[in-house]
């Protein structure tokens, strides 16, 4: 994993892909989980918060990069703030909506980057790129929403 410390705050953060703790690890998976499939900010994208006092407190950032490998041409993340303490998330909320924006907006403008740069070569899948039209912030192939 990956250490991180804060010198003003004299507090160390540890990154890793699996935390020691297996209740940590629970609680984790299932805010990912959540955050990306079952709680849903309007429009999809933006932040939202979820959680309760047994699983804890999360504050959830969705947003999409544009990836020409995936299916639709573009792929969801989030970034989650966990907490027990309710109170400190909310009253964070516009430090954590800033801070991830900044991020965000990052992230996902190096991935246009990358994005154009795959979508001007002259492979199949380019192609495919370059007749697809982009609507309503997603990927559409022209058709509209019926629905079920």
């Amino acid at each position: 994993g990956f250490v991180t410390s804060d010198p003003v705050t004299h507090v160390n953060y540890i990154s890793s892909q699996h935390p020691e703790n297996a209740t940590l690890y629970s609680v984790v998976k299932n805010a990912c989980v959540r955050s990306l499939s079952s709680e849903v900010c309007p429009g999809r994208e933006g932040p939202f918060f979820f959680g309760d006092d047994q699983q804890g407190y999360v504050f959830s950032h969705t947003f999409y990069v544009p990836d020409s490998q995936s299916r639709g041409f573009q792929r969801w993340f989030s970034i989650l703030v966990c907490s027990r303490d309710k109170i400190f998330l909310v009253s964070s909320w516009s430090f954590l909506v800033e801070s991830c924006r900044a991020v965000i907006e990052q992230l996902q403008l190096k991935a246009q980057l990358v994005f154009d740069k795959d979508s001007a070569l002259k492979t199949p899948r380019s192609i495919r790129l370059k007749s697809a039209s982009y609507g309503c912030g997603r990927w559409a192939r022209g058709s509209h929403a019926r629905s079920l």
